[in-house]
């Protein structure tokens, strides 16, 4: 044990020594207790004395006679101190004087701290503190006893009292807490960073943040990668900015989003652009701790006040679902805890940064004490497009622009899983399709495993001629792509799958000069009460503050007919998504394969309703052209039903084996999509002719 701490134990024990009864159970609890220690703490050993006998020493009759071995055991306590005097201070107590500096504490209040740290920190303490304990009719275990640790650190209780109360600095602060059984404790990411002996003391109290919260999050964008976002970007670190410069309390920043869309990266980009540090607050430690919810907000409490008057920084609180649990719920349940945690949020006089994959789990109390709420969303094609070459100029990596196209249109992520899957190409000297690889990884799993949906879809453009439906889709394109036409178009499109109605609405957008953007009905559909009718109205927002044309794919999951609804949210969805439809100023487009179980209300208010069929025999031969460069052979005739995707996908798997120059590979192919789409099956065998 370092001689240093030798010395603060021994003097915990000898004021205990000089404030108790000679004739106590604690008096013999102690005698025991060094007898026990006395190796440890580099006692000289007393010979003629069992532990058992020593552990008596005081009982019944003996007391008096052996009131001058109590003596004897507070001499060997004194030369010890006298030893010690000439070493100096411990690691330990030179990091718990800098917190103290740091954090504002009395002595007093760093002596209990102390105390409190090295209970869990050292076996000599926690056996002196549970034998006085049980020896004074306690628990053996750390307790808010005040008598004990007014004994233990020579304090009047009252001292004590006061510096345990609820709204005294140790506990405001989040350093200790007291429970409701009346255990005491320790904050425990301090507990580990102090009693660490690997842990190096920081040089002084101004690097006492680093040293006890950890190092500052450095940035690994710049605030370019993040123009999408707008004057909403600029607006967040202009506000930190002067909340920083001004000290103004209670400066709360909400970033909200999915995972994915870079809310944490683009924190550490905010304070970087205003040139503070960013510290995380409750995070897990290096060992892989992940912290409980009253520990992170003992933590956030702790920072707060570490870094209170100090030089300026931000907090950075990730995935702060964790702790509001849906507003106030599990750990913020009574009123009273409502009450306090929403004053924090009023007086925290460092601003913060919030990041939560769901702003409804905050609840509104938290919300409206927010400054300011910034969506984060996957940035559309072409920011993404840009995105990827910013990156892989960085890094030096050479892609042609086709190929960044692609791999933007294949990747819906945010800024960070560009820069990390450039990074990694370029640390293993990949090149293009290194990073492609990576980003699509990282896609793949972000996605539970699915591919994205554009590269399912394959690169085939859109042709209005191959398409089979009840309208002109060239002359409707037009119609809508003329000077002057109205913008506020809604369409339906219905049919089999693969007929083209997708693909229609994209080109439909291209030729209107505008983004698609495209939901599936399941990303909008919500397990929570309520959450359908939002995912809907944010959708239509964020299309409309974007200015793209919606997509909604399979319809049919948030239009179905409400006659035959038997929960009351399957009429709110429909009911919201009827609004929208009436006030979007935009085009934007719905696709179905089941269109009769669409709501009839619903067919009503879009203007344009097209239907999709398979091909007939001269578009399938046309099709065909188009896929295999060549003319169709006569066996295309006797096929099922095709569709475009299956001449789509035939060429792709014929390209793969090497066939593709074969017709009667390609016709087996294009039979065997057509019957795993579930068209009708063609005869099988010989036909007679006539």
């Amino acid at each position: 044990m370092d001689a240093g701490e030798q010395r603060v134990i021994i003097l915990y024990a000898r004021a205990a020594l000089a404030n108790l009864p000679r004739t106590s159970r604690r008096a013999s609890a102690l005698a025991a207790w060094v007898t026990s220690f006395e190796e440890a703490l580099g006692l000289a050993a007393r010979a003629g004395r069992s532990r058992a006998a020593q552990a008596d020493l005081f009982a019944g009759d003996r007391a008096e006679a052996n009131a001058a071995l109590l003596k004897g055991i507070a001499a060997r306590l004194d030369r010890r101190l006298a030893a010690l005097a000439r070493h100096p201070r411990s690691a330990l107590e030179a990091r718990l004087g800098l917190l103290a500096d740091a954090a504002g504490l009395d002595a007093h209040e760093a002596s209990i701290l102390g105390l409190v740290l090295r209970y869990r920190v050292h076996r000599a303490v926690e056996r002196l503190f549970d034998l006085l304990s049980d020896a004074m009719g306690g628990e053996m275990r750390l307790t808010a006893d005040v008598p004990l640790i007014a004994l233990l650190l020579g304090l009047p209780p009252s001292v004590v009292e006061r510096r345990l109360a609820p709204g005294a600095p140790l506990r405001a602060a989040g350093l200790i807490t007291v429970e409701p059984d009346g255990g005491l404790r320790v904050l425990e990411r301090l507990r580990r960073r102090l009693g660490d002996p690997l842990d190096i003391p920081p040089a002084s109290a101004g690097g006492a943040a680093a040293g006890l919260l950890g190092p500052a999050l450095p940035p690994s964008l710049a605030m370019e990668d993040f123009a999408y976002l707008g004057a909403a970007a600029t607006h967040a670190a202009e506000l930190l900015a002067a909340a920083v410069r001004l000290r103004r309390p209670g400066t709360h920043v909400l970033l909200y989003g999915p995972p994915g869309t870079g809310k944490t990266e683009f924190c550490r980009t905010l304070a970087a652009t205003i040139g503070v540090p960013l510290y995380a607050v409750a995070e897990a430690d290096a060992e892989g701790n992940e912290p409980g919810r009253s520990e992170r907000l003992a933590e956030l409490r702790f920072a707060q006040r570490l870094l209170a008057g100090g030089t300026p920084a931000l907090l950075l609180f990730d995935e702060a679902e964790d702790l509001f649990d849906g507003g106030f719920g599990g750990l913020f349940g009574g009123e009273r805890s409502r009450a306090h945690l929403l004053r924090l949020l009023e007086t925290t006089p460092v601003p913060m940064l919030w990041t939560t994959n769901s702003v409804q789990a905050l609840g509104p109390a938290v919300v409206r004490r927010m400054t300011f709420a910034l969506e984060m969303r996957i940035p559309d094609q072409s920011v993404r497009a840009a995105l990827w070459t910013r990156e892989l100029a960085r890094s030096g990596i050479t892609m042609e622009s086709r190929e960044v196209e692609r791999l933007a249109r294949e990747v819906p992520a945010a800024p960070a899983i560009a820069a990390s899957a450039v990074a990694a190409a370029a640390m293993t000297g990949g090149g293009a399709e290194a990073v492609r690889l990576g980003a699509l990884s990282v896609a793949r799993a972000m996605a539970g495993g699915a591919l994205p949906v554009a590269e399912l879809e394959g690169e085939q453009g859109f042709d209005p001629d191959l398409a089979a439906a009840d309208h002109d889709l060239a002359a409707l394109a037009e119609l809508l792509a003329r000077p002057g036409a109205p913008r506020a178009v809604s369409l339906l499109l219905s049919g089999p799958p693969g007929t083209g109605k997708s693909a229609f609405a994209r080109h439909l957008a291209a030729r209107l000069g505008l983004r698609p953007m495209v939901r599936r009905a399941s990303d909008l559909l919500s397990r929570f009460v309520g959450g359908s009718e939002q995912a809907i109205a944010a959708c239509f927002a964020e299309a409309r503050e974007r200015g793209t044309f919606l997509i909604i794919d399979e319809a049919d999951g948030l239009l179905g007919d409400r006659r035959a609804a038997t929960q009351a949210w399957e009429v709110t969805q429909v009911n919201e998504l009827l609004t929208w439809m009436e006030h979007h100023p935009l085009p934007f487009a719905c696709t179905t394969n089941l269109p009769d179980r669409l709501d009839p209300a619903c067919l009503r208010r879009f203007l344009v309703k097209i239907r999709f069929a398979p091909l007939d025999a001269a578009r399938a031969r046309a099709a065909y052209r188009r896929f295999f460069g060549r003319e169709a052979p006569k066996g295309l005739d006797t096929l099922p039903p095709l569709v475009p995707a299956d001449l789509a996908l035939a060429a792709r798997k014929a390209r793969l084996f090497g066939r593709e120059d074969d017709d009667d590979t390609v016709l087996a192919l294009l039979r065997d999509e057509a019957l795993a789409r579930g068209g009708p099956a063609a005869p099988i065998g010989f036909r007679l002719a006539g």
